[in-house]
């Protein structure tokens, strides 16, 4: 009982935290954003920098080593990076102005 409480804290919360990010860091930007097919490539280079930056420093445990930020980002990229594409993909649904 115990080994499965502590998987749900150190490994499944860790995970949907991270996908619930990727969704919703495009999103928060968009609110920033002009609409247009520039800005949306710039905001997923924002989205993705901010997200491998935060995922690398929560699996680094705060230290600041940039190599293995670089690298333990890159390892959650696979975990955040296919929901903030389907996330970024959706944004222009929402567009009033702009056409895609």
């Amino acid at each position: 009982m115990a080994g499965e409480t502590a998987f749900f804290w150190t490994v499944a919360m860790p995970v949907v935290g991270l996908m619930a990010a990727a969704w919703l860091v495009p999103r928060a930007l968009a609110l920033f954003f002009p609409e247009g097919a520039r800005w949306l490539i710039l905001l997923a280079g924002v989205a993705a920098a901010l997200l491998w930056l935060a995922s690398g420093l929560y699996l680094t445990g705060g230290v600041v080593v940039p190599t293995l930020i670089v690298s333990k980002g890159a390892l959650a990229a696979l975990i955040w990076a296919p929901v903030m594409v389907l996330s970024v993909a959706g944004l222009p649904a929402k567009w009033k102005e702009a056409v895609w």
